[in-house]
């Protein structure tokens, strides 16, 4: 098993016995974190990528150009979460 699998197998375990003391039944609790992990794991791409994207237009980029270059991280989010709510 990788590093990577085992970490995000404890990860999934800590947060699905939480859920099963806070009265959640085991397995609709498990496919709910899954669904967290999932989301958590894509908003992390969207970071990483919106990350790099930044440097390489900070690097091109001076002065008042700087300031107009963000990403609405609120939109960003918006558009993974439509799926779970």
């Amino acid at each position: 098993m990788t590093s990577r699998f085992q970490t995000l197998s404890a990860y999934l375990k800590f947060m699905v016995d939480i859920g099963e003391l806070l009265g959640g039944d085991r397995n609709e609790t498990e496919d709910q974190m899954l669904r967290v992990i999932e989301l958590e794991q894509k908003i992390a791409n969207v970071s990483e990528v919106a990350a790099h994207a930044r440097e390489r237009a900070l690097r091109s980029c001076t002065g008042q150009a700087v300031f107009t270059l963000r990403v609405n991280f609120f939109d960003v989010v918006r558009e993974l979460t439509v799926p779970y709510f």
